[in-house]
């Protein structure tokens, strides 16, 4: 599991993971015609999204973004999000490409987003 920021993280599956769910600790999966887990600790969790069902609307909770409407370029970790300063990305799915990035997460790879509650 890694932390993405603030209270949601990602957890990277098995490509051809599907019917992802969260409970007890723990995120379900089939792969294949299996049933699998992985083990992510402790903690209430839920599934904002997964790699497929990702859309703009979603990024927008999870990035940050600018007082001038901007979003957040995590290439450049020296940049506050409340400075309004450059870098930024014109769209949460822009800025999403590069928060995953900078995690070295793979943007086409498969995974589920989380928030704890």
């Amino acid at each position: 599991m890694t932390h993405l920021i603030k209270d949601k993280y990602l957890v990277q599956l098995p490509e051809g993971a599907s019917d992802v769910r969260v409970k007890f600790g723990r995120v379900y999966f089939k792969l294949l015609t299996n049933a699998d887990y992985i083990t992510i600790g402790g903690g209430a969790y839920s599934i904002l999204f997964t790699r497929d069902t990702q859309t703009e609307e979603g990024w927008r909770g999870v990035v940050d973004y600018f007082n001038n409407g901007a979003f957040r370029d995590y290439k450049y970790p020296f940049f506050a999000p409340d400075n309004d300063s450059l870098p930024f990305e014109l769209t949460p799915t822009l800025s999403s490409h590069s928060l995953l990035q900078s995690k070295g997460i793979e943007v086409g790879g498969n995974w589920v987003i989380l928030i704890k509650k």
